[in-house]
């Protein structure tokens, strides 16, 4: 059965009705005496069970890790009789070891999940808790720390058709200093009407309430969004609005208006306008001081003849000469679906043209996957980056090397980082998936400051998106995950520099990936 599939933030919710325990539609049959036996394995599913994930992953191998007994007389609920769990030390194919398991509840473990990691798998993950509805939907889940403390939660509800009708994440501890909240309400269509999120950290509430209106058609015809600012009495709020051209169902324009609010009065407002092409993208957003909309920036898109963004253009408006001047430039070049030349320029007025800032120049091996990228900064050399790939294309290497005075043989700090494998599953490789998704996402603004924005352009449209931002060394350093076909991602806490933006979709196939500069 087909589900819609939501992927929501980690966050916490304050509210005293979300610490009440769940009730579960799993009753034991009253038999006059029962036995339940509950194995756990490793390698059971094509990927770990998504906490987000409205049903069970496939099955594909069986390790046992861990095993439980339990029994009951009559309608009494069944007591944990013993619990094993067998870890596996040394190389693939060591015999188990049986070790004392410690399962958090019994009428949790007939779904929990527990994982092993590390190349010797002695290491335990923590283990995840979860609930199945009749129709095989997940109801709630739970993750725990090693301590058996509740870290993370999640619930979904399902309309009468299996989508999902309301999506509930959180974690931390809601009377603690720092945690994290997310509900969405999505209707019968798998559209999100409403988006609220809320962040306790070291005791500063924030938080933003999102909601959109359809059209008898299904189309958005306007959004509100309201976000604080962690200031007393200061919010920004944003009302957008979607026009179409009616014969054709394109969206012809989009028009925004943003205000700054203290203490319920308006301090200031901006609009904002943008302009479509002909294939339904982005060629202009312009950006108005009102009331009098007087224009204040704005940014132009150019695309290749492939559809591919292959610049941007920021400028910012003179109210003098009434002329619009250039601020930055960010282009593109491509080799069949990779970027692999990226650069960054800042406008010279003297010299009436873009500087160069950086560039980064990426290879491609003979598989088509990226081999190396060097990054220059004023056209030098700063940091060389390069991956090696196994017979599955799956990345078993990767190095970062810190190059001194622009010379590539002056190598003053490497680190080389290794991957091992327990499995492989077939199809899931970065250039298979791109290439069977098939989904044009456009990415803007570069550089970005606080907000990243994507917008999925062409292609099957999702309703599950996790994008995942990593640093020029490789290390993952934010995710995010959105049900919108076109979101923003806050990237305020990110450090300037150069970080590379990966989008998958519900299966985890690679659908997009670039670099972006963060200012």
């Amino acid at each position: 059965m087909n589900k819609k599939i939501l992927f929501l933030s980690a966050c916490m919710l304050p509210l005293a009705a979300m610490a009440q325990p769940q009730q579960y539609g799993q009753p034991f049959r009253p038999l006059t005496q029962e036995k339940v036996f509950a194995g756990k394995y490793f390698e059971l599913y094509s990927k770990k069970p998504d906490p987000a994930e409205g049903k069970k992953p496939t099955l594909i191998t069986q390790r046992m890790i861990a095993s439980a007994y339990r029994t009951s007389n009559g309608n009494a609920a069944p007591e944990l009789q013993d619990s094993t769990r067998y870890v596996y030390s040394g190389t693939r194919g060591a015999s188990p070891v049986r070790a004392a398991y410690n399962v958090q509840t019994v009428a949790e473990f007939d779904t929990a999940f527990s994982f092993l990691k590390s190349d010797n798998f002695a290491i335990a993950y923590p283990l995840y808790g979860q609930q199945f509805n009749s129709n095989n939907g997940l109801s709630n889940s739970k993750r725990y720390n090693p301590a058996g403390g509740i870290t993370q939660q999640y619930w979904l509800s399902y309309h009468t058709n299996n989508n999902i009708k309301n999506g509930t994440s959180l974690i931390g501890n809601p009377a603690g200093s720092d945690w994290n909240y997310q509900d969405m309400q999505l209707n019968e269509a798998g559209q999100t009407m409403r988006d609220t999120s809320a962040r306790m950290t070291a005791g500063v509430l924030q938080y933003s309430v999102s909601t959109t209106q359809y059209g008898a058609t299904g189309r958005r015809e306007m959004t509100y969004s309201e976000n604080d600012l962690s200031t007393p009495g200061m919010k920004d709020i944003v009302r957008t609005y979607f026009l179409y051209n009616t014969p054709s169902d394109l969206l012809t324009a989009r028009d925004s208006s943003i205000s700054n609010i203290s203490s319920s009065s308006v301090i200031s407002t901006a609009t904002g306008a943008y302009t479509y092409d002909t294939a339904n993208r982005i060629v202009d957003y312009t950006r108005y001081t009102e009331p009098n909309h007087i224009p204040s920036s704005r940014t132009l898109y150019v695309y290749t003849p492939a559809g591919k963004i292959y610049s941007q253009t920021q400028q910012t408006y003179n109210n003098t000469t009434g002329a619009w001047v250039n601020n930055t430039l960010v282009g593109y070049l491509y080799t069949g679906d990779y970027c692999t030349m990226y650069v960054y320029g800042i406008w010279d007025p003297a010299a009436n043209t873009f500087r160069e800032q950086l560039h980064s120049e990426i290879t491609l091996n003979a598989a088509g996957l990226p081999d190396s990228m060097k990054n220059h900064i004023s056209g030098r050399i700063v940091n060389l980056q390069t991956w090696t790939y196994d017979s599955n294309k799956n990345k078993t290497q990767y190095g970062e090397y810190n190059i001194g005075n622009g010379n590539i043989n002056n190598v003053l700090k490497s680190d080389v980082y290794n991957y091992y494998y327990e499995d492989y599953e077939d199809g899931k490789t970065g250039i298979s998936d791109r290439a069977k998704n098939n989904l044009d996402i456009l990415v803007y603004p570069t550089p970005a400051g606080n907000t990243l924005h994507y917008r999925v352009q062409t292609g099957q449209p999702t309703n599950s998106l996790q994008c995942r931002i990593y640093d020029a060394s490789g290390r993952l350093v934010l995710v995010a995950a959105s049900s919108k076909k076109e979101d923003a991602i806050d990237v305020s806490r990110l450090h300037a520099g150069i970080y590379f933006l990966e989008i998958k979709d519900r299966e985890q196939h690679l659908a997009h990936r670039q670099s972006f500069i963060k200012q």
